[in-house]
């Protein structure tokens, strides 16, 4: 089923939003700890190097748990939504640096929240951007998609370079460091405000399984061994060849790939679990009780 404008809509607000964060800390925080705070070029130069360094090895291993993660939410939400939350309170923190750090802290402060940011944004962006894929069904609509994202950045990065220093000197009354302060909070809640609307909206379409691997094609024949054909309760086992003769025919017939499984279990909720856990991998179940599609 094809996007609806309001999900277009929910994902091009969520790009909007993190852009905002990401041009609030690419752009402003060397003018923070500079030039209000005082902290040496020197010193935030090491900082934005390590942080970069650093980034080299954390976007790798981000994807990859990403990729490995299974929850009844999917794989992208759990992380995106986590990392919002996450980026948006290191965004508030690290630029509330307390008054009484100077010299050496103030460095070990910028330093600190600076990478955190970097680490925590990672986590939200790598899953915004892979998470197309799940939901869209042609290349087309995920092309489509993902120029509208990138439009919306763009309106979110222009948004923080317009408005920023007006902001902040008014929300702090001509005090930058205590208007930088107000202002990273209300980015902050307007992040996880346009990524949360993105999370409700937009779900991973789990039907896109069966266009893309073999799922729809594949059937599990199952047997616990007590009822095969015309020989009764023989066991798993030595019921292993008739289930195959019965995958055999699945194939010769409709062309449907089928796997016998043999569960070593009498008990009914033994069994039933079993189905369950694997129900994810097939098509349908076929056993003593008949076939069931699933979905």
């Amino acid at each position: 089923m094809r996007l609806t404008k309001a999900e277009k809509a929910s994902y091009g607000l969520g790009a909007v939003g993190k852009d905002m964060v990401y041009m609030l800390s690419a752009n402003y925080v060397l003018y923070y700890y500079q030039d209000i705070l005082g902290v040496s070029a020197i010193a935030m130069g090491i900082i934005l190097m390590a942080a970069r360094i650093f980034d080299a090895f954390n976007d790798p291993i981000m994807g990859v748990i990403v990729a490995k993660t299974r929850t009844r939410w999917g794989r992208f939400r759990p992380w995106l939504m986590i990392g919002t939350v996450t980026n948006a309170f290191v965004l508030f923190l690290m630029y509330s640096a307390p008054p009484e750090l100077n010299g050496k802290g103030l460095v070990a402060y910028a330093a600190v929240f600076y990478i955190l940011w970097g680490v925590t944004y990672t986590m939200m962006d790598i899953p915004f951007w892979s998470m197309i894929p799940a939901f869209t069904e042609s290349g087309k609509e995920r092309e489509n998609l993902s120029t509208l994202a990138r439009s919306c950045a763009g309106l979110g990065d222009a948004l923080i370079t317009i408005i920023t220093i007006k902001c902040v000197l008014a929300l702090g009354h001509g005090n930058e460091r205590a208007g930088f302060k107000m202002f990273a909070l209300i980015i902050a809640v307007i992040f996880i405000l346009f990524i949360t609307i993105t999370c409700l909206k937009i779900k991973e379409n789990k039907d896109l399984q069966y266009i893309y691997t073999g799922r729809g094609n594949t059937v599990a024949v199952i047997t616990d061994g007590t009822a095969v054909l015309g020989l009764g309760d023989i066991g798993p086992e030595a019921g292993m060849p008739v289930m195959e003769g019965k995958c055999a025919l699945f194939k010769a017939f409709a062309d449907i790939d089928a796997i016998p499984i043999c569960v070593r279990s009498k008990e009914v909720d033994e069994i039933v679990r079993t189905v369950e856990l694997i129900a994810g991998s097939f098509g349908g179940m076929f056993g003593k009780m008949g076939m069931a599609w699933l979905n």
